[in-house]
């Protein structure tokens, strides 16, 4: 074997490692992950803007009905006829307003249900499949 051809030999065998160890540390092109988090961010931004909406609105009503009161304020109109003026009272009023806190309370109940799953079951899911695949490979690599 001639100086010459070893030389060469050494040359193309460190070249073919540069080439090994540079394809070695190149990194795929950085993908978005997705991210299960989400959802019950949005939620909670949905109910958040929903309780300063209703907030809002009840300030407003309140300062409203505060500068536009009369000292003797009818519930209805007296031109108008009896039964219409026994629908609009005060009853039918907090009826109406009893159902839709009614609707409110179950929105927020429904919501922060959502949140406890998130927080302990479905975390806890997550968890555990991760353990059991991990188990998994280390047992079938063993």
């Amino acid at each position: 074997m001639s100086w010459h051809s070893a030389t060469s030999r050494s040359a193309f065998a460190r070249l073919i490692h540069d080439i090994i160890r540079a394809a070695s540390f190149q990194t795929p092109t950085p993908q978005a992950v997705p991210t299960p988090e989400k959802l019950p961010a949005w939620l909670t931004l949905v109910y958040l803007i929903g309780i300063a909406l209703v907030g809002l609105l009840l300030l407003l009503s309140i300062l409203r009905a505060w500068f536009s009161r009369a000292p003797v304020a009818p519930t209805a109109p007296s031109s108008l006829p009896k039964d219409i003026q026994k629908r609009l009272g005060a009853t039918t009023t907090n009826r109406g307003l009893r159902a839709w806190r009614w609707l409110f309370a179950l929105a927020a109940i429904f919501v922060f249900s959502f949140h406890v799953y998130w927080a302990r079951y479905a975390a806890a899911d997550a968890i555990r499949n991760f353990r059991n695949s991990v188990t998994r490979i280390c047992a079938t690599a063993g």
